[in-house]
């Protein structure tokens, strides 16, 4: 049984899911709803209970890796390193995912100054 602690996070999904399932899914509401649902995971998952923690970190992982290699399959990458969407061969969308995607024995601040983490 889905604990109580999930029921905001499961009405976000089911949004998420119902407006999907209509083809609606590029509103600025939309947009609305897929922040408030990552950031809810986010909280979910550093500060609920390990059990419900574990529980919502499952149930998100595909879709996060999903979410990731779709937004880079948008932006295929030539043999030469050259990104047909950015008409660059700096990809502004895959820079910011190894940026976001560094390990965490390397992470850069807000102000992009490199620290290594605690």
């Amino acid at each position: 049984m889905l604990s109580l602690a999930l029921s905001s996070y499961c009405k976000s999904l089911r949004k998420l899911k119902g407006d999907a399932s209509l083809g609606r899914v590029n509103s600025v509401e939309d947009d609305r709803v897929v922040r408030l649902h990552m950031k809810e995971v986010l909280v979910g998952v550093l500060r609920k209970p390990d059990s419900t923690a574990l529980e919502m970190a499952r149930a998100e992982t595909f879709r996060l890796i999903g979410a990731v290699l779709t937004c880079l399959n948008a932006h295929p990458l030539s043999k030469e390193g050259w990104c047909p969407a950015c008409d660059s061969a700096d990809c502004g969308l895959r820079r910011d995912v190894r940026l976001a995607l560094l390990p965490f024995d390397h992470v850069v601040d807000q102000a992009g100054r490199h620290r290594l983490s605690s």
